[in-house]
């Protein structure tokens, strides 16, 4: 029996390696651009789907890119709205970056379209001299949180510090959006980064 054996050409060989390199490329640009495409598409459609008050939940959506070692990309929010995809499946929100979260109450001030001023978030709150974080020492069963002294009716509570809170669905089409945007996009994508990278 006779054998058939490659023992190689280095020439070959370093054109194999420069297309898988031209390939990864390609595949890696594609990526990054649908990514690109449903992070676009969902910082448009958020406020459809929500009542936003101001542009800080669209701004969060952000896409990490693709590269040629690692062909995969991410699309979602950062970590200042970490409590977004609680949003689309609801459940259990813990802090992050203290010991509990300040939930706001009745007594926070809203503005007309129903959202929370800079100015009466907690920590522009607390650089009041009528406003402390704790717990009234007059009142020492009531709940901890943030505070404000008024002169007519006594203390008002703003915020309560609670070790999570519960988000409900709010039926959010995030990764319903991605499918459809990749869906639309993905051969023109392609052919796109194939077109550049043979260039």
């Amino acid at each position: 029996m006779s054998e058939i054996k490659w023992s190689g050409n280095r020439e070959l060989q370093e054109k194999l390696k420069q297309l898988q390199a031209k390939s990864n490329k390609a595949a890696a640009g594609a990526i990054t651009g649908l990514a690109f495409d449903v992070r676009q598409e969902v910082r448009n459609d958020l406020p459809k789907w929500l009542r936003l008050t101001r542009q800080f939940l669209p701004n969060s959506v952000i896409y990490e890119r693709a590269d040629e070692t690692n062909l995969t990309a991410r699309v979602g929010f950062d970590k200042r709205a970490d409590f977004a995809m609680l949003l689309e499946e609801g459940g259990q929100r813990k802090p992050t970056n203290s010991r509990v979260i300040a939930v706001p109450t009745e007594d926070v001030r809203r503005t007309n379209a129903g959202g929370i001023s800079k100015a009466n978030r907690p920590s522009a709150l607390l650089q009041r001299k009528n406003v402390f974080s704790g717990v009234p020492e007059a009142k020492p069963t009531d709940p901890a949180g943030i505070w404000r002294a008024v002169k007519k009716t006594g203390l008002k509570l703003l915020y309560v510090y609670k070790d999570s809170t519960r988000y409900s669905r709010k039926f959010l089409h995030f990764r319903d959006t991605a499918q459809e945007v990749i869906q639309k996009n993905h051969a023109k994508r392609f052919e796109e980064a194939i077109r550049r990278t043979i260039k």
